[in-house]
């Protein structure tokens, strides 16, 4: 009897691991064999390489990019999914009424239409140049991988519907990557409130703007006022729930010859974004008649943000550019469809956007256009204005043409500096500094978007009056942009910190603060022969002088009352600044820092007001002036009957900071090291449902660095000693011009995001580790480093 059930239990067995294995084989990426599509003009060949990065080769533009689109939708048909519901308010519609409010504010702002004006604009034409062609063609790749691909999973377990990805789509794509960049968002609420809120002397104490004296970019030319800050926290809360990483900041340099061991240009860049999976970029490279390619590609988009040909490289980082302005409208009286404009009444224009909702009515939102933008609020839950006002948000990249397909298309064909940079200068948004270095020895930084001049005593980072055409902005010629060409230092670098002007003005804008700056340029100013070896450690350098400066004004003023935190002061006073995964002072000294923040301007901002400033650059920026600053109107706590002076608050965050540490880590300073408080999860939009974080999410893992050094793997300061670590180095690229077929990178987690994928999570301990792996365009190196070999062939 027993036997006969051990036989019928290992027939059950057998048949439904066949089933899993068929089910997981059907499910599965194809990166061999061949493929018959329709579509295409001849056959394009395939190889990935060890990593999974395809490499390419067709006979013609057009079939290398819908070859590309395939391939591309293969390994991250979810993300492009995920990318344009969410850019266009149509995320609910599949994941349910948790996303309605990023629905109704995407809806608000109006992406889907400027898609469609996009659309509109440029593709209203019988003759397409090569551009357009090559759009199509990815698409047409893509939308094939859609009809005749496996499903993903993540389609499945969601039940979203597989439907063709069209041009507006596109035009999404960047109208993200811009939001990603609207730091104006945040901290223009944030100040609107503040300047009612607190004295002037207060906000004196802010670098609200540049003061001139930090490390700037050098140019060388060839009422109910008290809920405003909803506004920002309800705009930071949404890119927080995002499925989507938004964009963060950036590095990028680029060293000429005169300056690096092989007399050849040495160029470097890491784009900082929000973690995840799969992460941002994906890498391809293109071999056809007239095309060689090696790019980064984002979601859904055709053509490179970022990449090299044969000739030359660029890169990019964020401008930090002011691009957003807040207008306070006045409705005109008993008329509430109606608002004032130079002494007359201007009627809003009304669209109703119908949202789709899983499992619920549809959600009918109505939306107010103004001259100025669209009306924000009825989005923006506890938002409290007078009766007779309105707020409406004005955006560059909504009130500007979008030719960076056009732009983008031209770079990567680009064979001279001259062509590049006219190819960059049809980029109006968003704010871009756009890094070049080529095979010639040039060298050039510019950046990008149409940039305003605001009429005399307006500043964008307060609300403007809406009622006065005068207090409208002026386009600037995108001539005036700062850049620098060749310049006589040898390099030219971007941190996201303030450029000088090329008028000698001071363009406004949310620049981080000098931190990874100083630390570049000291880097590149000590050494004269810099090499591929050099700037891997570079782009990998953890220190913080800027941090060491600041603690350096705080130590003198600590006093230890038990033995953990005499231990603990012993740690900051040997601290160099190091962001090693070994060092034990770091985690004590970002919570001293937040802590002193805290008990030093909580007080006067309110929770919600401290909590906004807290994740604004305006925080970053104002630190190590606050700290150096003993006279300071912030240290006195206004709640209580005494005077606190700065050492008052010194000491009161340095106890919490330890009693913080001593409960949730323990008494044991060895268990205080960065390993252990620092570490990165990449998460899947999945990964939110606790039974399936393991198996979608990457991590987590120990990683160095911190919070503004080059190697800016950044985290939210708070009251806890959990350095989540929440963005960081989307890529590390490293290009030797003297041999630019054989550069360098890696990734966040892998190139693909398909689950069942090899290329799932390959990368993650190596990209922890700061190592890297090839980026390959020759043939025999592709040759070498071939896993695959798939075939595509037409109809």
């Amino acid at each position: 009897m027993w036997y006969r059930i051990l036989v019928i239990v290992s027939v059950v067995i057998l048949v439904l691991t066949a089933v899993v294995w068929i089910a997981v084989e059907r499910f599965k990426p194809t990166y061999q064999g061949e493929q018959v599509l329709s579509g295409l003009i001849a056959e394009v060949e395939v190889m990935y390489d060890a990593h999974g990065v395809p490499h390419i080769y067709a006979a013609s533009e057009q079939d290398a990019f819908y070859a590309l689109g395939w391939v591309h939708a293969q390994d991250r048909l979810f993300q492009m999914e995920m990318l344009r519901r969410l850019s266009s308010g149509r995320l609910s519609e599949v994941l349910g009424k948790d996303l309605l409010e990023s629905d109704q504010f995407f809806r608000t702002l109006g992406f889907a239409n400027h898609a469609e004006s996009s659309v509109f604009g440029y593709w209203d034409t019988d003759i397409y140049e090569p551009w357009q062609e090559n759009t199509l063609a990815y698409l047409e790749g893509l939308n094939a991988f859609i009809e005749q691909g496996p499903t993903p999973l993540e389609f499945l377990i969601a039940g979203i519907p597989k439907q063709p990805f069209l041009l507006e789509d596109i035009y999404l794509v960047d109208l993200f990557m811009a939001f990603g960049f609207a730091e104006g968002f945040r901290e223009d609420p944030l100040l609107t409130f503040l300047s009612k809120q607190v004295s002037q002397a207060h906000l004196g104490d802010l670098l609200i703007d540049w003061d001139g004296e930090k490390s700037t970019i050098p140019v060388w030319p060839s009422e109910s006022i008290a809920s405003l800050t909803q506004i920002g926290n309800h705009t930071a809360s949404i890119m927080d729930r995002m499925p989507i990483a938004p964009w963060h900041g950036s590095n990028g340099w680029v060293i000429g010859p005169a300056k690096t061991a092989g007399g050849k240009v040495l160029f470097a860049n890491d784009t900082h974004m929000g973690y995840s999976q799969p992460s941002v970029w994906y890498e391809a490279h293109l071999e056809a008649p007239g095309l060689s390619f090696y790019g980064n590609f984002a979601a859904g988009r055709p053509f490179p943000v970022l990449g090299h040909n044969r000739y030359m490289a660029m890169g990019l980082t964020m401008f930090e550019n002011d691009d957003t302005d807040f207008y306070v409208l006045r409705a005109a009286p008993n008329q509430p469809d109606r608002y004032m404009w130079d002494g007359l009444t201007i009627t809003y224009d009304v669209r109703t956007e119908v949202i789709k909702v899983k499992d619920e009515d549809d959600f009918i939102l109505e939306v107010k256009e103004s001259l100025h933008g669209p009306i924000i609020n009825e989005i923006v839950p506890g938002l409290s204005l007078a009766e007779n006002q309105a707020v409406a948000v004005h955006w560059s990249p909504l009130h500007l043409p979008n030719e960076n397909l056009q732009a983008t298309y031209q770079v990567m064909k680009a064979q001279s500096m001259a062509e590049a940079k006219s190819a960059i200068s049809q980029i109006n948004a968003p704010g871009l500094n756009v890094m070049y270095g080529d095979v010639d020895g040039n060298i050039a930084w510019w950046t990008t978007a149409r940039l305003w001049d605001r009429a005399a005593g307006v500043s964008g980072k307060f609300f403007i009056d809406g009622s006065r055409s005068s207090t409208l902005p002026e386009w600037r010629d995108w001539s005036l942009n700062p850049h620098a060409e060749n310049p006589p230092s040898g390099y030219v670098y971007s941190a996201n910190n303030q450029p000088e002007g090329v008028d000698g003005s001071w363009y406004p804008g949310y620049y981080v603060p000098e931190n990874r700056a100083k630390r570049i340029i000291q880097l590149l100013e000590e050494d004269n022969a810099w090499t591929v070896d050099k700037v891997k450690a570079m782009i990998n350098d953890v220190q913080a002088d800027t941090d060491a400066e600041i603690l350096h004004h705080i130590l003198p003023y600590l006093k230890a009352s038990r033995p953990l935190e005499e231990h603990a002061l012993r740690e900051l006073y040997q601290w160099t600044g190091a962001y090693t995964l070994d060092n034990l002072a770091g985690g004590i000294y970002n919570l001293l820092i937040y802590f002193i923040q805290q008990y030093a301007m909580e007080d006067e901002m309110g929770t919600e007001g401290f909590k906004l400033y807290m994740g604004t650059h305006l925080q970053k920026r104002s630190l190590a002036d606050l700290i150096a600053n003993p006279n300071s109107l912030w240290w006195d706590n206004v709640n209580t009957p005494q005077k606190e002076e700065r050492a008052d608050i010194f000491n009161q965050a340095f106890q919490k900071a330890i009693a913080v540490l001593e409960t949730e880590r323990g008494a044991d300073p060895e268990n205080w090291k960065w390993r252990d408080l620092h570490t990165v999860e990449h998460p899947h939009p999945f990964g939110q449902i606790q039974a399936l974080r393991s198996t979608f999410n990457v991590g987590p893992l120990s990683i160095p660095g911190a919070n503004e050094v080059i190697n800016n793997t950044g985290f939210k300061p708070d009251s806890t000693s959990h350095f989540k670590v929440l963005f960081g180095p989307a890529m590390r690229r490293v290009i030797d011009m003297g041999d630019i077929a054989r550069s360098w990178s890696v990734l966040p987690t892998g190139q693909s995001g398909h689950l069942l994928s090899p290329f799932y999570r390959d990368q993650a301990e190596m990209y922890a580790r700061g190592d890297f792996r090839g980026q390959w365009m020759d043939r025999t190196d592709i040759e070498r480093e071939r896993r695959y070999r798939l075939l595509l062939k037409p109809e």
